[in-house]
């Protein structure tokens, strides 16, 4: 009885804890009220909704701490990152900001070596999939019976679905996380194919009515780079064409895209800046060289009170609140050292998942690497690596942590087979050989 109860309250802890991660809900009584949240300010519920995930984080890592601190002892880079964003504290131009969301990067990835110390991958996914899947039935519900808190406002936004979420971008985002997990459980369940796939056209739905023109366009990439992965199992000599003629088709896109970027972004409804990113860029270049051992601290540069933001937005043309491309934001953040940290786990992850996959013996390698190659793509327009406490920091930890156990499962398991068999493994490489 006992242990049926605290399975049921640890799943439904870990649904809670993944709809903080989300971001979702914890906008809507003040959309209900009204009031809109300025940039770089964050909703109080969800500062509450955070201080409960800390809490029951803290009671299960103190139930499965012998677990969590073995796998946390493989988290390599990520470790490397926390510890450098904790340091940043000391050389932030805002100290208290740096800190308190340090603690919120720190729940996230915390969170994921709990899970990835707990919980085998797929089923990871499926509860991943199980809270975008509700917030997103959620958000239709809220959007359709109470527009004034589902549907953007703004006058620029009006009209663009925002549901549970506190921007119809943060929407759309998700999507983009949902669409890569029912599709890889459609794949890969058989069994529930017929409601992955209604989740897949949830996802759909939902990017268009958001009007997120990142996340519709993005979705189609994580279908490009799906229907890529089978090139990746062909033999020898195959296999090395394909993947060639991939890059020279890739290359010949990029140098179109170049020729013709203006065009291309007229028919996308797009001005050849990317809404003032462009020129923003330049702006953001010249301050992150001023700084480039430490940056400004941890998410301390985006921050009201920072009078450099105003030219900022004087080259961009809006209220920029973050630089819209992941490497620049984290070398504005932590200089050259955390950009170096966020490449190393990125490449790392590709690296790792792509011969995973190739091997054929891990098949959440796919999603892996999907996922790695999406976010490294789409890192270049929006800041998604690293940002705070959100689903792409807790699945690229997850991830990594996760691909580096395995590799660490079959070394121990080949130590304990000779010379010395029946040599016992740690518990936690059960969940990885």
């Amino acid at each position: 009885m006992r242990r049926g109860f605290w399975w049921g309250a640890e799943a439904a802890f870990c649904l809670f804890a993944l709809s903080v991660v989300l971001g979702a809900y914890t906008t809507i009584p003040l959309r209900l009220q009204g009031v809109s949240l300025q940039g770089g300010v964050s909703s109080p519920y969800s500062t509450a909704a955070m201080a409960v995930l800390l809490a029951g984080l803290l009671l299960l890592v103190a139930v499965r701490r012998h677990e969590f601190l073995f796998v946390a002892r493989h988290g390599g880079p990520v470790n490397l990152l926390l510890l450098l964003a904790l340091a940043s504290a000391l050389w932030s131009d805002v100290p208290e900001v740096s800190l308190r969301r340090w603690l919120t990067l720190m729940a996230a990835v915390a969170f994921a070596y709990y899970l990835a110390a707990t919980h085998p991958i797929a089923r990871v996914l499926r509860r991943v999939a199980a809270a975008i899947g509700l917030s997103l039935l959620a958000s239709a519900a809220l959007a359709l019976a109470f527009p004034e808190a589902g549907v953007m406002r703004e006058p620029t936004l009006a009209g663009a679905w925002a549901g549970v979420y506190g921007h119809k971008s943060t929407l759309g985002g998700v999507t983009v996380i949902g669409t890569l997990c029912f599709g890889w459980l459609w794949r890969n369940d058989p069994r529930r194919r017929p409601l992955h796939a209604l989740g897949v056209l949830l996802c759909a739905a939902m990017a268009v009515l958001s009007q997120s023109r990142t996340a519709q366009l993005t979705i189609l990439l994580v279908v490009s780079f799906s229907l890529f992965l089978p090139l990746l199992r062909l033999p020898g000599l195959a296999r090395i064409w394909a993947v060639y003629g991939v890059v020279f088709t890739g290359t010949g896109f990029g140098a179109l895209l170049a020729v013709f970027f203006g065009d291309i972004m007229a028919w996308l409804g797009k001005d050849p800046s990317l809404s003032g990113r462009v020129p923003a860029w330049s702006s953001l270049l010249d301050m992150a060289a001023e700084r480039p051992l430490g940056g400004h601290g941890y998410n301390a540069f985006f921050v009201l009170g920072n009078d450099e933001i105003q030219n900022v937005w004087r080259h961009s043309g809006w209220d920029m609140w973050e630089a819209h491309n992941a490497f620049l934001d984290i070398t504005l953040q932590l200089g050259l050292p955390g950009l170096l940290l966020v490449s190393w786990i990125i490449l790392e992850l590709i690296r790792r998942s792509a011969g995973e996959w190739a091997e054929g013996a891990l098949p959440w390698a796919s999603f892996a690497l999907v996922f790695a190659l999406t976010h490294t793509a789409t890192s270049l327009v929006e800041s998604n690596l690293f940002r705070t406490g959100d689903i792409v920091t807790l699945l690229l930890a997850l991830l990594l942590v996760a691909l580096r156990l395995r590799r660490a499962a079959q070394a121990a398991a080949a130590q304990a087979a000779a010379p010395r068999p029946g040599r016992r493994l740690h518990p936690a490489y059960a969940l990885y050989r």
